[in-house]
C-alpha cells in the first residue's frame, strides 16, 4: 500500500512539474508578445502545481526517513539478538568452567590429603633404612627418600595453591625478627647449596629486623625463592638481602644462574609454568613455587619485582608491609619499630670520635666487630674488601655528607646497607634521605637505645 501511494504521489509530482513548466512557458511567450502575463487563472494553476510538488516532496522525504529508520532498527535488533545469544553462551560457559574448577579443586585437595599419609610412612621407613649396615640398601633408601621428599614438596605445593586460590588460607601475623627468620630458613637450605657447590649467603649477617608478619607465609616465600634460585644456578651462588624502612620489609634473592628471557617474565608466576617446557624442559619441578610466592605476596598486600638477564642471573625482590594487623591505639595503628640490634654485628664507622667507637664496641659484644676509618679513601678501601652490616658516619656539612654516602653506595654490595648519621642536629625525613642516610642518631651514642631480640 505504501509503495502504491508513493507511486501515485510521484505521478502527481511529475504532473505538477509539467504544469508549472507550461505556465512558465506561457508567461515567457506573453512577455515576448507584449501582452499581460499575469492572470487569476494562471496564478491558481501555479499554486496548485506547487502544492502538488510540495506534498509529494514531503511524502518522499517522510518515506525515506521511515525506510532508513526501519533499516537501522533492523540492524540494531539483529545486533541485540546476537549479543543476547552470545551472553547466554558466555553465561553457560562460565557456569561450566566454575563447575569444572570446583571439581578440579575438590579432586586436588582430596588427592593431596590422601597422598600425604602414605608418603609420611614411606619417608619415615626410608629414614630408618639409612642406618642399616648394608651400603647397597642405604643407597636405595637414599634414592627412596629423595624421591619421597620431592613428591612431598609437590603435594605441599598443590595444597598451598589450593588454599590460596580457594581463599581458605588465613594469615596470622606475629612479632618476629625477619632477619633471624630468614637466616634460619637459608640455613636449612644451605646443604642443598653445598651439594651443588654454590655459595649461599644472607645480608646483613647478624643485625635484627623486628616486624609483625605471618611467620609461615614469610617462610614459604623465602624457601621458594631461594630453592628456585639454587635450582637454576650452576656456578657462583645465591645472595639473600633483608632490608626494611619504617613501613616496608624487603627480601631480595639474587643468583648468578641462567637468567630469564624478557618474553618469559610475564608468565613467570603462573602455576605449572617454567621457562623451559615440554621436550625442551631442562629443570625438574612443577612450576608452583613462584606462583605460590606471588599469591602470598598479594595476600600480604605486597609487591614483587623481577630483574634478570639471560646468562647473567636474576634478582627477585618482594616488598610487603612491615607492621601488618597491629592493634590500634587511639584510632591510629601503632608504628613504633625499635632500633636494630647490634649484638654480634659487624659494623663500620667513618670519622667518628674514639669514644663513640668504644660505645659501639660495647653494643656489638664479644662476637661482633667494629672497624673505624678516619678518612673516606681509607674507609672505601676497607668496605671494598669486607662486608659490613651497617655503616655509622659522623655528621658534617650537607655537601660532605652527600659525597660520603654516594661514594659508599657505589661500592658493590652496599646499595641497601643501613647508613646511619651520628651526631649533629636532627634532620627531617626528606632531608635525611637527600643526604643519603637511612637512619640518624642525633644524641651521643652512649645515650642511644638499641633493641635486642631478648627485649
Amino acid at each position: 500500500m505504501r509503495a502504491f501511494v508513493s507511486l501515485v504521489l510521484a505521478v502527481l509530482c511529475l504532473l505538477g512539474l509539467v504544469l508549472a513548466g507550461e505556465m512558465v512557458a506561457q508567461v515567457a511567450i506573453a512577455r515576448a508578445e507584449g501582452r499581460p502575463a499575469v492572470g487569476l487563472d494562471l496564478q491558481g494553476q501555479l499554486a496548485i502545481a506547487m502544492g502538488l510538488i510540495l506534498v509529494a516532496g514531503l511524502w518522499v522525504t517522510t518515506a525515506w526517513r521511515q525506510h532508513s529508520d526501519g533499516k537501522r532498527r533492523a540492524v540494531e535488533n539483529a545486533r541485540s539478538e546476537r549479543l543476547r545469544r552470545l551472553n547466554d553462551r558466555l553465561r553457560l560457559t562460565n557456569e561450566s568452567l566454575r563447575e569444572s574448577d570446583k571439581i578440579k579443586d575438590d579432586l586436588l585437595a582430596t588427592t593431596s590429603h590422601e597422598l600425604r599419609t602414605p608418603l609420611t610412612a614411606i619417608l619415615g621407613f626410608s629414614e630408618m633404612l639409612l642406618d642399616v649396615p648394608d651400603s647397597e640398601a642405604r643407597a636405595l633408601a637414599m634414592r627412596i627418600q629423595r624421591g619421597g621428599q620431592r613428591l612431598r614438596n609437590t603435594v605441599n605445593g598443590l595444597l598451598d595453591m589450593f588454599k590460596l586460590q580457594s581463599g581458605t588460607l588465613e594469615l596470622v601475623p606475629e612479632h618476629i625478627d625477619v632477619a633471624s627468620q630468614v637466616r634460619s630458613i637459608v640455613g636449612m637450605l644451605r646443604p642443598l647449596a653445598e651439594e651443588r657447590g654454590l655459595d649461599l649467603r644472607v645480608h646483613p649477617a647478624d643485625l635484627a629486623l623486628p616486624a609483625h608478619l605471618d611467620r609461615d607465609a614469610l617462610e614459604r616465600i623465602v624457601t621458594n625463592l631461594v630453592a628456585n634460585a639454587l635450582k637454576f644456578t650452576t656456578e657462583g651462588g645465591v645472595a639473600v638481602t633483608v632490608d626494611a624502612t619504617p613501613e616496608i620489609v624487603t627480601v631480595a634473592v639474587t643468583d648468578s644462574g641462567i637468567g630469564i628471557a624478557a618474553e618469559d617474565v610475564p608468565s613467570l608466576f603462573l602455576p605449572f609454568t617454567q621457562a623451559s617446557m615440554g621436550s625442551e624442559r631442562t629443570h625438574e619441578g612443577t612450576g608452583l613455587g613462584l606462583a605460590i610466592v606471588r599469591q602470598l605476596v598479594d595476600l600480604m598486600g605486597g609487591e614483587i619485582h623481577v630483574e634478570s638477564r639471560v646468562g647473567v642471573g636474576t634478582r627477585i625482590r618482594v616488598e610487603f608491609p612491615r607492621w601488618a594487623s597491629l592493634p590500634v591505639s587511639g584510632g591510629a595503628p601503632i608504628h613504633a619499630p625499635p632500633s636494630p640490634a647490634l649484638a654480634g654485628g659487624k659494623v663500620f664507622t667513618l670519622e667518628l670520635p674514639l669514644d663513640e667507637v668504644r660505645v659501639l664496641l660495647g653494643h656489638v659484644g664479644a662476637t661482633g666487630e667494629v672497624f673505624a676509618a678516619d678518612t673516606l679513601p681509607a674507609g672505601v678501601e676497607e668496605l671494598q674488601q669486607s662486608a659490613y652490616d651497617a655503616v655509622f658516619v659522623g655528621a658534617s656539612d650537607a655537601r660532605t655528607e652527600r659525597k660520603r654516602t654516594r661514594r659508599i653506595r657505589r661500592i658493590p654490595g652496599y646499595s641497601r646497607t643501613p647508613l646511619i648519621r651520628v651526631g649533629g642536629g636532627a634532620l627531617d625525613a626528606a632531608t635525611l634521605q637527600r643526604h643519603g642516610f637511612t637512619h640518624q642518631i642525633s644524641v651521643p651514642l652512649r645515650e642511644a637505645r638499641f633493641h635486642h631480640p631478648r627485649d
